[in-house]
């Protein structure tokens, strides 16, 4: 089985933590970014139907029975198309200002309704069974009923609500920009140890290893150096070494005659 160079292995670990980190992050900022933009929508929302209340307390619509002036407030916000609907406690729809809440069933079991009877306010995506058209809705509760106020679900929301795409291209770039200065490093380190392993295996084989290998000039590239020059070294001193040997043997050969080593207490070693 053949072995992953270093580089390789390197490059390996660092796409493994570039995944899992990416994957960490755009969870993370992707679901923060939603529920920051969810928030700022509810924001508005929870801001007109603040608005609406005030309306509704500062000039009695509810006990003049003239709810239908809330039409006013729609006039003076930013905001045109926002559906405002007063709900009373029961259920029963006292004003809608896109239908005619007259003909308007019971409101008490609708999502929004419930969260807020449980929570004071709740909000819900959702078809309108009245306008036939797709609505996000923020229920607020006030004391004896609830403020409906609701915005079109359409291209422009559903995009606002979207979370930001741009820090994924951001991360995107950063991790690039490493990976460029890990392979630029990795390079020489690789050079170096690829010429190690080379220098080994050659070294193994008793094979013919060049002394003047260019390294890379860095700590590696030294350290290498230094063990071809050590190993030349080494390999020289033992082949004059055997050298000496041979001729040694030679001249013994040519004398006929033999050699004998003795110890200092006169006993044959050799």
């Amino acid at each position: 089985m053949k072995r992953k160079s270093f580089r390789g292995e390197i490059f390996f670990y660092f796409i493994v933590v570039f995944v899992l980190f990416t994957a960490a992050i755009l969870t993370f900022q992707y679901q923060r970014e939603k529920r920051y933009r969810t928030a700022q929508l509810e924001n508005t929302l929870d801001n007109i139907t603040e608005i609406t209340y005030r309306f509704i307390e500062q000039n009695n619509l509810i006990q003049k029975n003239e709810l239908n002036r809330i039409g006013e407030i729609q006039r003076i916000i930013p905001q045109s198309n926002i559906r405002i609907t007063v709900i009373a406690l029961h259920g029963e729809v006292l004003f809608d200002s896109s239908a005619d809440f007259k003909q308007m069933e019971n409101h008490l079991k609708r999502p929004e309704i419930e969260k807020a009877i449980e929570n004071q306010k709740g909000a819900n995506i959702r078809h309108s069974e009245t306008t036939q058209e797709d609505y996000y809705y923020y229920a607020k509760k006030y004391p004896g009923y609830f403020i409906r106020t609701a915005v079109v679900y359409n291209v422009q929301v559903k995009n606002f609500l979207e979370a930001e795409k741009a820090y994924i291209f951001f991360i995107i770039a950063v991790f690039a920009i490493i990976g460029i200065i890990l392979y630029l490093v990795t390079g020489k380190l690789s050079d170096a140890i690829t010429k190690l392993k080379d220098f080994s295996i050659k070294a193994g084989k008793n094979e013919l290893v060049e002394p003047d290998t260019a390294f890379p000039d860095n700590e590696l590239g030294v350290i290498g150096g230094q063990i071809i020059r050590i190993y030349h070294k080494l390999k020289k001193a033992k082949d004059d070494l055997s050298n000496e040997r041979e001729k040694l043997f030679n001249h013994l050969n040519a004398l006929n005659e033999g050699i004998a080593f003795f110890s200092p207490e006169k006993e044959k070693t050799l």
